[in-house]
């Protein structure tokens, strides 16, 4: 215990206390009373001794000044306790007064302290933008040089500074750097196409920026350098002896008339996901393969390819996306080991066609429309798999001139 603690008194020390406090009281009125009474010090020796009236009233009035007296000490008490009470609360409401106005200067550095912090972040922003379009303008400058190692410097720098634009969330900046290196890279094949010597000078650098495309298209790649939703413009570009591999396509890749006549083009371990986007429609491919692909959304153009193209699919998995290959051109379309979970979306009618082949395929869904003998010349069906019953009921009864394992039903 502290010293300067104080322990509260005991509640029947404090009424003992009390009773015989009020009894000594109440003595010393008789005996002032009674003196008064008498004109003497010691009534009790008086010559004249008090009547036993006399000595009632006297009682009665001590004990009437003694309660009188109590009432008043109580009274004092109540004031002295209430003043107590009202100066503690004043002390309370100004301390809560203090309290809220720390509380609210308090909350007005915080938000002093956010502006500011906001206003840096702004700034710093603004100068990290300011570094990129100086940056952009040294790239763009260095695609113009004579010499091959500094445009190819410049071709790594856009491609850098796209993923620059990406971290600062800044698409259309991004999409600007893109638009760039795919203009320079069809400028390039324009040039070589245009050359009568067949001379290639810009091999180098229209190799540099396919695979500075391709590479920001690979699958693991954070969204901020990916090129996600980016429209890559290679139309009408001379892209024989290229391929697509391992890809995750999130893309628009525009791909118009980019091939030669008689190229074998190859597509192998790509997925193309809900916002991709691949146009081979116009170009004069010998065949167009698939391989070990994943088509879960998106679409795919192979609209108007060469006669006898051969379309393949190949260990492919098909879970809607779109394919939009009806053509005025006859294509030869195969698939071999493929999965169909969903159909694909644009597949059918299948007008254009000279043969079609379904060949050890698992297919987990049904067509609602099936192709006529109108649309094709002749279709082949060979050990697959089919969990939809409908599918031979279809094909029966709308396409009497399918062939199975080469034999006509």
């Amino acid at each position: 215990m502290k010293l300067d603690e104080k322990e509260p008194a005991k509640l029947w020390l404090l009424l003992v206390i009390g009773f015989f406090g009020t009894l000594v009281l109440i003595g010393l009125l008789i005996y002032v009373f009674a003196a008064y009474s008498t004109g003497n010090a010691t009534p009790w020796t008086a010559p004249t001794p008090l009547s036993q009236d006399e000595q009632f009233g006297i009682i009665r009035n001590a004990v009437t000044a003694a309660a009188a007296l109590g009432v008043g000490v109580t009274l004092l008490l109540s004031y002295r306790r209430q003043r107590t009470m009202e100066v503690t609360q004043r002390i309370s409401s100004e301390a809560q007064r203090t309290a809220a106005a720390a509380q609210v200067t308090s909350a007005e550095a915080l938000q002093l302290g956010n502006q500011q912090h906001q206003l840096e972040l702004l700034r710093h922003r603004d100068t990290r933008v300011a570094e990129l379009r100086s940056r952009y303008t040294a790239a763009a400058e260095q695609l113009g040089s004579s010499a091959i190692a500094v445009r190819l410097a410049g071709i790594y720098a856009l491609a850098t500074l796209s993923d620059d634009w990406g971290r600062e969330r800044s698409e259309t900046d991004r999409q600007t750097c893109v638009e760039v290196l795919a203009a320079y890279f069809r400028m390039l094949s324009e040039e070589v196409a245009l050359r009568s010597d067949g001379e290639d000078s810009s091999h180098s650098l229209r190799q540099a920026v396919w695979q500075v495309a391709t590479a920001r298209l690979a699958y693991g790649l954070i969204d901020e350098t990916r090129w996600t939703e980016m429209t890559i413009d290679l139309s009408e570009a001379n892209l024989n002896g290229r391929t697509l591999d391992s890809l995750l396509l999130d893309a628009d890749l525009n791909l118009y008339r980019s091939f030669a006549d008689g190229y074998d083009f190859y597509i192998t371990d790509c997925t193309i996901s809900s916002s991709g986007f691949l146009n081979l429609a116009h170009s004069r491919f010998r065949s167009v393969s698939f391989v070990n692909c994943r088509f879960e959304d998106g679409e795919i153009n192979l609209l108007n390819m060469s006669i006898d193209t051969r379309l393949l699919f190949k260990n492919c998995a098909f879970l809607g996306t779109s394919l939009i290959v009806t053509s005025s051109s006859k294509v030869n379309l195969e698939f071999l080991g493929c999965e169909f979970l969903k159909f694909p979306k644009k597949l059918p009618p299948y007008s254009g066609f000279l043969k079609i082949k379904f060949i050890e395929c698992q297919i987990s869904t049904a067509l609602k429309r099936w192709p006529t003998d109108e649309d094709f010349t002749h279709c082949i069906v060979r050990d697959c798999n089919f969990s939809e019953p409908a599918f031979e009921i279809v094909t029966q009864e709308a396409a009497p001139m399918w062939h199975r394992d080469g034999k006509q039903e």
